[in-house]
């Protein structure tokens, strides 16, 4: 029987080939560090945190539609997609379709990396991805609201 697997690349070496791009990227080391703990769904988001303590409250501050897990964060919450798609990336993430975190990033730096200038893109998009962490902590820790503008913005400055 013919291997219909054949034609496709190992998901590890995939993965590993996309790590080290990350680690290449200028950026300062505790942006590397929370994208590894998102790509491996080890951030303190509420569902995370609600699921370790047996605590109810679990709905995203953001949106308060669905639960806030890594993947919603960052990617499926409507609010953070504003963000992808005004940044200068003009990124509609709903097009990605992936179960978590990790196949959904996987997927944007495919198609990052395929741009003419793919560092800049791969880092953009980091910086981003931490600025919206930053934002969701602002709204929960000292309830500041940003625009998706500013998000965008601060990004684009920190990049």
């Amino acid at each position: 029987m013919k291997n219909v697997f054949l034609n496709y690349p190992d998901p590890s070496n995939v993965y590993s080939k996309m790590w080290k791009g990350v680690w290449k990227i200028l950026a300062p080391s505790k942006i590397k560090i929370f994208m590894w703990r998102a790509l491996h769904d080890a951030l303190p988001t509420r569902a995370a945190i609600a699921h370790r303590l047996n605590h109810e409250d679990s709905c995203c501050k953001s949106c308060r539609e669905k639960d806030e897990s890594t993947l919603h964060m960052a990617a499926l919450c409507p609010k953070e997609q504003e963000v992808w798609f005004i940044s200068k990336l003009s990124l509609r993430l709903t097009y990605f379709n992936a179960t978590s975190f990790r196949e959904r990033w996987l997927l944007v730096w495919d198609l990052l990396k395929r741009e003419t200038n793919s560092r800049n893109f791969i880092s953009l998009a980091l910086f981003t991805l931490w600025r919206i962490w930053k934002k969701r902590n602002d709204l929960i820790f000292n309830d500041i609201s940003w625009t998706s503008e500013e998000v965008a913005n601060k990004a684009e400055k920190d990049h």
